[in-house]
C-alpha cells in the first residue's frame, strides 16, 4: 500500500519499495518482477538505503526509528529507536561505513555507524531537511531543505555546514550527488 521510495541493491537484481500505507517494504526480483518477500517495518516507511551485502536500511517516518535488515534473506532484523524526530531520507557513504538520517522534525542530519548503528553525531542543518546525499569521494552531505529555499552542505572532514541560498527554489524535496563529481543537483 502506498510505495514511497524505490532501491535496488548493487547488482540490479533486487528492488525494494517503502510501503508508506503498509508498514511493511516489499523485495521485488528484477529478472521476474514478483514480490519474492515482503519485510514487517515500522510506521510509514520513506527512506531506503542499500548496502553493498545487501543489507537494507529503512526509515520509518511516523516511528521515528530505523529498521536494519541483514543476512542472505535479509531475515535478521533491528530495530533502532529514538533516531531523530522524523526519519525521512537515507544515504550511504561510499565506503558503505556511515548511514545519514535527514530529520525532517529536528532540523538534522544524524550520522551512524552504518556496522554498529550507533549515532556518531548530530549535525544542524536546514529548516526541515527531506533529502540527503552524498558526493561520490564522500566528503560532502547535502540535504535538501523543505522550510525554506536552501540545500545545506556538511563538510565530513571537519562537520562544518554551508547553506547554499537557491533564491528560485521554494520547499526543496530531493537532492542528487553528480556521480562524476563535484555538484548536487
Amino acid at each position: 500500500r502506498q510505495p514511497k521510495v524505490l532501491a535496488l541493491t548493487h547488482d540490479g537484481a533486487t528492488l525494494f519499495a517503502a510501503n508508506w500505507g503498509g508498514r511493511t517494504v516489499s523485495e521485488v526480483d528484477t529478472a521476474t518482477g514478483r514480490v519474492v518477500a515482503t519485510h514487517a517495518a515500522g510506521h510509514c516507511p520513506r527512506g531506503l538505503a542499500v548496502g553493498r551485502d545487501g543489507t537494507l536500511y529503512v526509515a520509518n517516518f511516523h516511528g521515528d526509528s530505523l529498521d536494519v535488515f541483514a543476512g542472505p534473506s535479509r531475515a535478521e532484523r533491528r530495530r533502532v529507536e529514538s533516531v531523530c524526530h522524523v526519519p525521512r531520507h537515507l544515504a550511504l557513504s561510499p565506503d558503505g561505513a556511515r548511514l545519514y538520517v535527514s530529520c525532517l522534525g529536528d532540523d538534522a542530519l544524524v550520522v551512524m555507524d552504518a556496522r554498529t548503528l550507533a549515532v556518531e553525531r548530530r549535525v544542524p542543518v536546514g529548516d526541515a531537511p527531506k533529502a540527503v546525499d552524498v558526493s561520490p569521494d564522500g566528503r560532502i552531505v547535502a540535504t535538501a531543505d523543505d522550510g525554506g529555499s536552501t540545500v545545506t552542505l556538511v563538510d565530513t572532514a571537519d562537520w562544518t555546514t554551508r547553506a547554499v541560498e537557491l533564491p528560485t527554489m521554494d520547499h526543496a524535496s530531493g537532492i542528487a550527488a553528480d556521480p562524476r563529481g563535484g555538484r548536487f543537483f
